[in-house]
């Protein structure tokens, strides 16, 4: 029996000036976002936001992003900067780690 699965195209990736006005968006309603001191603000609440900037979004791109692609792209972006920066960190953290570990890990022979 032949496999006849439907090949889903890949939506095409975000341009800068989405990214731009995503993150500024996001900015402006970071407060709604991410205040957790105030529970005031509901999750519909937050709802309605994700919509607004996925208008804001999409009056500036070709491609029609809904508010569920635009918080996940939020969320990937604030991953991948955790990544890096722990990454950066990580090759920091240690600076004689290669020095100690590579130039002191077994005495010299001795010579008789």
């Amino acid at each position: 029996m032949a496999d006849r699965r439907i090949k889903r195209s890949r939506r095409p990736k975000w341009s800068e000036i989405e990214l731009q006005v995503l993150l500024d968006e996001v900015k402006a309603n970071q407060c709604i976002f991410f205040n957790r001191l105030c529970t005031t603000v509901s999750n519909m609440k937050k709802k309605r936001v994700w919509i607004a900037v996925a208008d804001r979004v999409n009056t500036v791109s070709e491609i029609q992003r809904s508010p569920r692609e635009c918080r996940s792209k939020w969320i990937y972006l604030q991953s991948d900067v955790r990544r890096k920066a722990a990454r950066v960190r990580g090759e920091h953290a240690h600076p004689l780690s290669y020095v100690s570990s590579h130039c002191y890990a077994s005495p010299p022979p001795r010579s008789t």
